[in-house]
């Protein structure tokens, strides 16, 4: 082959390739915001979750940077602070049905990496929720536990059901880091929450409406807030508090003699913030407030809407791969 077919030859894959910005921005083609998976705020800036990467966008200017352009599972927020779990394929395992995973946490607007976690790939952690004893990582198979100061991961075999196909799942843990409940929602086809005790990992299952979000709850240190929402013939959704294996109502909003569906929730601080479809409802040890959604605005690659001062919710298509509720709000507590 000569030297000129060899050039012509690479010439032709290289316009195959798709261009680096595409490949390392996943919001270069614009539709970062339909796959929104998760979102935090904090430093002036939104954090989201997005076809594996993690993009920060400031709000003042409109910018976006990609802070982990692959390998992203998860973020969360815990006291103001940024936390970021990656699946690491740019470093080698000692196996190769190994993968080492890190965490990340944004302090004073710098990233920081915790000691790795080195582990199966196939069964390797699907989600982070964090506490006050620090992060908390589920995996199909296994918890790790990563205690405040420590060094090294703990790992606790736990006996889960199979994941629910094409559901989403979404976590939180009790303030001390004793127990995680693990959400799926899976649209139509109904949803499921589990209790996990992290000492023995004992896993406790129950059937659910769709769970379309999970927090911590700041009035009561060993329970959860859980939104629900299903949209159907007769829409339906509430936000509970769970306790163990006790549930209770904190809200319940009807339209039409309908309870609507609820579609996102966050808490920061002692509040709590919940949406529907058209209304965002604030919490707060004082009572209840609720506000009308109103116009979503273009942030970046996000759509978005501030109805209260403390929220922004994203709307995303995330639902849209099993429901029929389409566009729906991601809620971000935005203090």
């Amino acid at each position: 082959m000569t030297a000129r077919r060899l050039l012509a030859g690479l010439a032709a894959i290289l316009l195959m390739l798709p261009p680096l910005a595409h490949a390392n921005d996943p919001g270069a083609d614009g539709l970062i915001g339909r796959d929104v998976r998760a979102g935090v705020a904090a430093g002036g800036k939104v954090w989201v979750s997005s076809f594996g990467a993690l993009v920060a966008i400031e709000e003042a200017t409109n910018v976006r940077k990609v802070e982990i352009p692959n390998g992203l599972i998860d973020v969360a927020k815990w006291k103001g602070e940024v936390w970021a779990l990656r699946r690491r394929a740019d470093l080698p395992a000692p196996r190769p049905d190994q993968s080492r995973y890190s965490i990340y946490v944004v302090k004073a607007g710098r990233m920081f990496e915790l000691p790795p976690l080195l582990t199966g790939t196939a069964d390797g952690p699907q989600g982070l929720a964090m506490s006050a004893s620090g992060p908390r990582l589920v995996g199909r198979t296994h918890l790790w536990t990563l205690d405040r100061n420590a060094s090294r991961w703990r790992e606790t075999r736990v006996t889960r059901p199979a994941d629910p196909a094409g559901a989403v799942m979404s976590l939180a843990a009790s303030a001390d880091g004793q127990t995680i409940y693990v959400g799926w929602n899976a649209g139509r086809d109904g949803g499921r929450l589990e209790r996990i005790a992290t000492g023995p990992g004992s896993v406790t299952v129950r059937t659910t409406l769709p769970v379309t979000g999970l927090a911590p709850d700041p009035q009561h240190s060993a329970c959860v807030l859980a939104a629900y929402g299903l949209t159907q013939a007769t829409s339906s959704g509430k936000v509970v508090r769970v306790c163990g294996d006790a549930e209770t109502v904190v809200l319940e909003h009807k339209t039409a003699g309908a309870a609507e569906p609820f579609y996102g929730i966050a808490a920061d601080g002692d509040t709590v913030w919940a949406a529907t479809g058209s209304t965002l409802f604030r919490l707060t040890p004082k009572g209840q407030d609720q506000f009308p959604i109103g116009d979503y605005v273009w942030l970046s690659d996000l759509k978005v809407t501030r109805p209260a001062p403390g929220a922004l919710l994203v709307l995303t298509d995330l639902n849209r791969h099993f429901s029929a509720a389409g566009s729906t709000p991601l809620v971000i507590a935005n203090p």
